[in-house]
């Protein structure tokens, strides 16, 4: 069964060092795992949107947008919470 998830990444910097390397790394495990019909979109924030995908198939694509993030910012994850439901 065909799977569709939303990845939201924290990138404030309540998430600096070790927090933000371990949750990019979880992400990208999850991007290596999906299947041939599994969708993801992942969106980085921290005060503000920082970066987005569409929703694709392609890890790669995915996993792109996870290369340079760094930690800067507060948090404002209620506001991407919503984003991603509306998503």
């Amino acid at each position: 069964m065909p799977l569709t998830a939303v990845l939201l990444i924290d990138s404030s910097l309540s998430m600096e060092g070790v927090a933000l390397h371990n949750a990019l790394a979880g992400a990208r495990a999850f991007v290596e795992e999906m299947r041939e019909l599994d969708e993801a979109k992942v969106i980085v924030f921290s005060d503000r949107l920082l970066a987005s995908t569409p929703f694709t198939g392609d890890p790669g694509e995915v996993s792109a947008v996870m290369q340079n993030v760094r930690a800067s910012g507060g948090t404002a994850i209620h506001d991407h919470l919503y984003l991603a439901f509306k998503e």
